[in-house]
């Protein structure tokens, strides 16, 4: 039960949760603010509510994405549904209400240990947007996939947001209030590569499993117009993305921050033989190899986040 457990709740995923939101707090937060801010943001205890809110609301969701997907992954993916394969929908059900519960209860207790009875409503929305897309949005042809990119981008956003609430409410001040600017502008990159390189792979998926959506009645974007306009879409989606890489390298140029902007060759490699395998994928076991090599850049990007302190 405990292997299957941890398959459904996808436990890598999670973990490079856990790891990108912790990057974010100590390699653009702390060392980008200076270690004094270590003492006047979050403390130890309030970054590991904040993780463990986003990962056990996140694991809910795989559940009830798995618990709805049981038709469609019998053709799609026969035997890797943990709930069909491993766990009774009743035994699923439970964990999902168990981590969803956890999730919303951490992030609800965090939102007044930082005195910020709105930040509530991060944890309640992110679930009931999961919950939502489980039942209803993944089968909408684009907004599931928004969904989903949507609150990828969030889980980055997130720490920044608290670091600055608490750091305000204690006072902090900066002594080079460029560095603010700096924190903002490097936040904002990683927020967008979060958001396109997720919205990117939820639409190759689609593509991979879209016998399986078609048979289920699915309206996903590929069953809706077809393969080739959902592989025309990925490949805007993916061109943007390049760009967006291209412009994040010259900022970093202009900033003199020359490790992260030789760095960002190896993104822009992984954009482009995307863009172009993406030209000539046609079987599922094609699609499938694009999905991983969209996770590889995911993690070459998380990864990237490693060099920023060491520019400067």
């Amino acid at each position: 039960m405990i292997k299957s457990l941890l398959k459904l709740i996808r436990w890598p995923n999670l973990l490079m949760v856990a790891f990108s939101m912790w990057l974010v707090y100590e390699f653009l937060l702390v060392k980008l603010l200076g270690n004094q801010s270590v003492h006047y943001g979050m403390t130890t205890w309030q970054l590991v509510l904040l993780i463990l809110s986003a990962i056990t609301i996140a694991a809910g969701g795989y559940i009830i994405n798995d618990i709805v997907d049981i038709p469609a992954d019998r053709i799609n993916k026969p035997g890797k549904n943990q709930v069909d394969a491993g766990l009774t929908i009743k035994t699923a059900k439970v964990w999902y209400w168990i981590f969803t519960f956890t999730g919303l209860s951490t992030g609800i207790f965090l939102a007044f240990y930082i005195h910020k009875p709105f930040y509530l409503l991060i944890p309640v929305l992110t679930a009931g947007l999961l919950w939502f897309y489980a039942k209803d949005y993944q089968c909408q042809p684009l907004w599931g996939n928004l969904v989903i990119a949507i609150l990828s981008a969030v889980s980055f956003g997130l720490v920044f947001l608290v670091q600055l609430i608490i750091l305000d409410q204690n006072g902090f001040k900066v002594s080079n209030p460029a560095s603010i600017l700096m924190v903002l502008s490097v936040s904002i990159i990683y927020i967008g590569f979060a958001f396109f390189t997720s919205w990117l792979r939820e639409i190759v998926k689609d593509i991979e499993d879209v016998k399986g959506d078609e048979k289920t009645g699915c309206q996903t974007l590929p069953v809706v117009y077809g393969v080739k306009a959902a592989k025309i879409t990925a490949t805007i989606i993916n061109g943007i993305a390049l760009l967006g890489s291209f412009s994040v390298q010259w900022f970093f140029y202009e900033k003199n921050m020359f490790l992260s902007f030789f760095y960002f060759f190896l993104i822009d490699f992984i954009f482009g033989w995307v863009i172009v395998r993406l030209q000539f994928a046609t079987e599922k076991k094609d699609f499938h190899n694009l999905s991983t090599w969209i996770k590889i850049l995911m993690v070459a990007g998380i990864l990237s986040m490693i060099l920023i302190p060491y520019n400067f």
